[in-house]
This record gives structure tokens, C-alpha cells and sequence, in this order.
């Protein structure tokens, strides 16, 4: 841990319980301030499920949808200010950043609005363990972050579950003691071992194979140009691919991609995301690149408009989660208020949270992701 806090110029410990388990820490000292927190719409599953727990009370801010690309855009510094001006009882703000699809906030104009505020901001940044590497530090803390976590197995060499835990203005033993509420007491050694051996990649290493993983990445975008193909994002490690922009769908493209025995990491109607580390071979590179080269070009198609269904919270994420229920089909529970959170996984964003109240525009999105009955409150 002394020497993950060195290399992240942090309060850093160590977690066999992934990002989840920091995440409930997090939430936890976030109670300290109150029992209302400010979040991003997009916040993973394990976000209103510590909010359940602790009954925090989420006042959510919706991202705005970018139709030139199909993608949520991150939440920025101006939305979070008004917010925060329209809820003066809330201290602590949370984002994710990186998203599933690679896109980042501004963490350094966000911070420095919820600071003027007196508001802790914390950053979900399990994609991001790697930011701290890049040519440009752009780690969360070090953009002024005060809580932020990094699932140090999703772009790192390190056994699932392993994660880390980073503060500004809190001791290890705050964070530990936060953690300890929420963790086995016989962790897995075999996670706490790997990250061991990661901080010795992380002193020796990585800082040169993530430059050259972003003279990769800067080679493949002039690849995808030529090709009328869009990167999107800014995250290193997260390729996604537009395959509107060649007239072809998401699982059209992903098809060809597998034709070069190259598979992605995600696939939806509109896109191919591809996960991307410093270990990828050469060749894995010239497959990749072989294969943007052969794509089939037609006219480009339009992206389908899009916005999150609005929020009616009847009941507290808590006051939900813990009623009696009845499970209904979906279309059957239009009005009535949701007990559980359903999502998709990837990205792991829930579509309804517990204690909204179900609409039709709900029913669609879950019908289109295959879920079609709901718990609901009796």
C-alpha cells in the first residue's frame, strides 16, 4: 500500500473485493457528509446499491446524448455547478470516469466547481487504473478528485478483483475502516499477491508501454480515417468503434471483425468497443489493422435519437429495496414503483432504479435488452 500510495501520489489501499467494495467505502464516508449525494445517471449498478444500504438519497443529473456518435456524453462542470446551486444541502458529487465506451469528463473543471461549493467529489474510475501512466497524468486525484476508485484488473495485470482505493483528506485507516463494513475478513491472498506484483510493473514498466499503447491507438485513428471509420473516446485502452459511420451496425462490423479472429469486448446495434492493453501483440495490432482496412463502405446511417426515461422517485432507493414485492411482467408494472435495479451488463447501468416509478418508455428499453418481468412493490 506505501508503495501504490508513492506511485499515485495518494492514500491508497488495497481491495480483493473490486471496485465495488471501494465504491461502498466511498459511499460510506459520503454519509459523513450527508444523506443526499449528487450523481451522473450513468453510474454503475453497484452505485444504487450502496445508496439501498446506506440510504443515501441520489439526486441524479442526466447526461446529454450525442447524436452524431450514439454515445451519453459525460456529465460537465456546468451541469454539476447548477445542480449543486439548485441543491445547497448537497456536499458530495459522483461521477464515472472513464465510461464503458471511453469517454472522460473533465475532472479538473469538475473538481474545482464542487470545491467552490464545499463538495467532495468522488470518481468511479474502475476503467482507469492505468490514467495515472498515460503520456499526460490523467488520473482522477491528480485532477483533484477527493475519493476515487480503480479496478486495477480491468487494465492492469492483476487478478479479478483486484482494486485500489485512492483519497486526498482521508488516512488509510479511514478508508479501511470504511471498507471493513462491507469486506470479508479473510480477503483473497492470491488478488492481494498479484497486486504486489503489479506495482513492480508499475515502477519499471509501465509508464513507457501505455506511451507506446497511445502511438498504437493514434495510429489505428488515422487507420479508421482513412477508412471513414470513427474512434470515439479518449481513454487508451477503450476502442470504440462507429460503425454507423461505414453504414453498418454494430454487430455487422463486430461479424468482420471475427472473420480476422479478432473478437471485442462489447457490441451494441451501433458500435464495436474493443479493450486494448499494452500486452496485445504486434500481431494483434496488424490483425486489427488489416481488418479496418477490408471494412465495407456504405452510406453512413443516422443514429437513432435517444434519452433516459424521467426519473419519478416514489420511494427512496432503501424504502424500495427492502418492501414487500411481487414480480410482474413488465408491461403489466407501468405505474408501479420498481423494487430491484435492472440493468444490462456491460455497462452495468441500470435502466430503472429501485423506488422509480416504471413508465412505458422503461418497458421498451428493458423489452429491447431481454428483460421482461420486474419485482415491484407490493
Amino acid at each position: 500500500e506505501d508503495r501504490y500510495s508513492d506511485l499515485y501520489q495518494s492514500t491508497t489501499v488495497l481491495s480483493a473485493g473490486g471496485s465495488t467494495l471501494c465504491i461502498q467505502a466511498m459511499l460510506a464516508l459520503a454519509k459523513q457528509q450527508g444523506d443526499t449525494i449528487l450523481a451522473a445517471r450513468n453510474s454503475h449498478v453497484a452505485f444504487i446499491n450502496t445508496c439501498a444500504l446506506l440510504d443515501l438519497k441520489p439526486i441524479w443529473i442526466t447526461p446529454n446524448y450525442d447524436s452524431s456518435t450514439g454515445l451519453l456524453q459525460q456529465p460537465t462542470a456546468n451541469q454539476i455547478e447548477l445542480a449543486l446551486q439548485q441543491n445547497p444541502q448537497v456536499h458530495t458529487v459522483y461521477i464515472t470516469s472513464p465510461d464503458y465506451m471511453g469517454l472522460m469528463a473533465d475532472i479538473s473543471a469538475i473538481s474545482k466547481v464542487c470545491h467552490q461549493h464545499q463538495a467532495k467529489l468522488i470518481v468511479d474510475s474502475a476503467h482507469g487504473a492505468h490514467l495515472k501512466f498515460t503520456s499526460e497524468d490523467l488520473h482522477p486525484i491528480t485532477l483533484g478528485a477527493d475519493l476515487c476508485c480503480c479496478s486495477a484488473h480491468k487494465t492492469l495485470p492483476v487478478l479479478t478483483g483486484g482494486a485500489l482505493l485512492h483519497a486526498k483528506g482521508y488516512s488509510s485507516t479511514e478508508l479501511k475502516s470504511k471498507m471493513a463494513l462491507f469486506g470479508s475478513t479473510s480477503p483473497s491472498y492470491l488478488i492481494l499477491q498479484s497486486l504486489d506484483y503489479c506495482a513492480d510493473y508499475l515502477e519499471q514498466q509501465a509508464k513507457e508501454d501505455f506511451q507506446q499503447l497511445e502511438e498504437e491507438r493514434d495510429y489505428i485513428s488515422s487507420i479508421c480515417q482513412q477508412n471513414n471509420l470513427k474512434l470515439l473516446g479518449q481513454d487508451p485502452t477503450k476502442w470504440t468503434l462507429d460503425g454507423f459511420a461505414v453504414g453498418q451496425t454494430g454487430e455487422k462490423l463486430t461479424e468482420h471483425f471475427r472473420e480476422y479472429k479478432i473478437e471485442p469486448e462489447y457490441t451494441n446495434y451501433d458500435h464495436t468497443v474493443f479493450m486494448v492493453s499494452p500486452f496485445n501483440s504486434s500481431t494483434d495490432f496488424a490483425r486489427l489493422d488489416a481488418a479496418i482496412n477490408s471494412v465495407t463502405k456504405k452510406t453512413p446511417l443516422q443514429h437513432a435519437t435517444f434519452s433516459f426515461p424521467e426519473s419519478i422517485q416514489l420511494l427512496t432507493p432503501r424504502e424500495a429495496v427492502f418492501s414487500a414485492t411481487e414480480s410482474l411482467s413488465i408491461f403489466d408494472a407501468i405505474g408501479k414503483v420498481c423494487a430491484e435495479n435492472k440493468i444490462t451488463c456491460p455497462p452495468g447501468i441500470p435502466i430503472i432504479t429501485a423506488g422509480e416509478q416504471l413508465t412505458y418508455q422503461h418497458c421498451d428499453l428493458l423489452k429491447n435488452s431481454g428483460i421482461l418481468t420486474i419485482n415491484v412493490v407490493k
